[in-house]
């Protein structure tokens, strides 16, 4: 996602992560990917993940990897959900779904 953060931005966007992990966790979590885009981190707080319908999905008290686009009515205009922890959804899919929002 990093490596295309630019290309995603040109569509006035921007990224937020999400992570269940407290301050340390996540600092790590963003050391490790090279992450530079905003995160949120909820401190083992599952009432976000719980609001999107991705929390424990997979029976291990966290949230599912996820992607969702919303417009800017505040609507769901994309989502992703992982079929397990290390199911990512596709940069080109995510570019692909904001073309088609940007298009209306």
């Amino acid at each position: 996602m990093q490596r295309n953060y630019n290309r995603i931005r040109n569509y006035d966007t921007e990224i937020l992560a999400l992570s269940m992990d407290d301050f340390q966790g996540a600092g790590t979590m963003i050391a490790n990917t090279r992450a530079f885009f905003p995160f949120l981190y909820t401190t083992k707080d599952s009432s976000v993940p719980e609001l999107y319908d991705v929390y424990n999905l997979h029976g291990d008290l966290v949230a599912a990897p996820a992607v969702f686009i919303i417009d800017k009515n505040g609507r769901i205009a994309y989502s992703y959900i992982g079929i397990d922890i290390a199911d990512r959804a596709p940069t080109d899919e995510i570019i692909d779904a904001l073309q088609k929002i940007e298009r209306g």
